[in-house]
């Protein structure tokens, strides 16, 4: 008698999706903003996992040179992401 189904909606974006997906734009927008060689050495250390000596082989670079990029990149890309939220580009 009430043995009917009760049809499923598909699932929905939940905030938690949504905020990720949109910390995930901020992150590619911040890194177009910087050099081909901040870019390679952010991506090499911070999101693969290579040591800062593996990231220096690769780019041909001293490890001082490389250590100095990644900080520069994540400077930059603080800023840049401060921006597009609509704050102030100076850290505090």
């Amino acid at each position: 008698m009430f043995n009917k189904r009760i049809p499923q909606r598909a699932p929905t974006r939940t905030c938690a999706h949504l905020r990720a997906e949109e910390q995930k734009q901020l992150l590619y927008a911040a890194l177009a903003n910087l050099t081909e060689r901040e870019r390679t050495a952010i991506v090499l250390r911070d999101l693969e996992g290579l040591t800062t000596a593996e990231v220096s082989e690769i780019l041909g670079s001293a490890e001082a040179t490389v250590r100095s990029q990644i900080s520069m990149a994540r400077l930059k890309m603080r800023k840049a992401i401060a921006r597009m939220k609509g704050g102030s580009d100076v850290l505090s």
